[in-house]
């Protein structure tokens, strides 16, 4: 019996007992850092796209993984038992910005480290994590030009012509592309064009005489200057 109590101790079999204090704490401090983390996501996001879940899941996400980290702390069996219960969960929804899944990974990073009570280390990682997505925004390396650069929105009957708008277009344009074709009903289609006009100060002018086919209806101008994609 002594040689089993010894393995037991050896592996850290045993449970772990945290006092409730602490979890409070560590949940609790774990949802103040992922409320930062959330702050600059959010002041820091660009695109046109927004899931309103995006958020609420990025603090989730982070505090679970400081409740998970208290949970199998030296504990071998809790470890193996957490990992049998998430080969079971899938995950199906596709994080289309890459950015975006960066944030998933710093909360989660943060939360294993207020779950490890290494709080510290998740405080100056958070801030200075931070400072640097600031500064990376405020440099903007990644953007590119977006001068004239903007995306066509119309509907047309299905029948529409495209090579009439493709003359229109190659005139008043640098570049163009179509981006989609979306049925809307049995009679109509949208369509959606990224544009780099030869003069941004003409846009009202190309609106003007796309109007002037009757097929067209619903014609719009979304600027390109926030948008990296469609």
């Amino acid at each position: 019996m002594d040689e089993i109590s010894d393995l037991i101790n050896q592996y850290h079999l045993t449970s772990t007992q945290i006092s409730s204090a602490v979890i409070v704490f560590s949940i609790t401090f774990s949802f103040l850092l992922q409320l930062v983390i959330a702050w600059v996501w959010k002041k820091t996001h660009s695109q046109l796209s927004y899931s309103r879940s995006f958020i609420p899941t990025l603090v989730i996400m982070g505090i679970l993984a400081t409740v998970i980290l208290m949970v199998i702390r030296n504990n071998i069996v809790g470890a193996i038992a957490l990992l049998g219960a998430l080969s079971l969960i899938r995950f199906r929804t596709i994080v289309k910005e890459t950015r975006d899944t960066a944030f998933l990974f710093f909360a989660l990073v943060i939360g294993v480290a207020v779950g490890m009570a290494h709080y510290a280390v998740a405080i100056i990682a958070t801030a200075m994590i931070s400072g640097i997505v600031f500064l990376l925004e405020r440099l903007q390396i990644s953007s590119l030009s977006t001068i004239g650069n903007f995306m066509l929105i119309f509907h047309a009957p299905h029948d529409f012509n495209t090579e009439t708008l493709r003359t229109l277009l190659e005139e008043h344009t640098k570049t163009f592309s179509l981006l989609q074709a979306r049925t809307l009903d049995n009679s109509t289609t949208q369509y959606s064009y990224s544009i780099l006009l030869r003069n941004s100060e003409h846009v009202g002018r190309l609106l003007s005489l796309i109007k002037q086919d009757a097929r067209v209806s619903h014609v719009e101008v979304v600027s390109g200057e926030r948008t990296s994609h469609y």
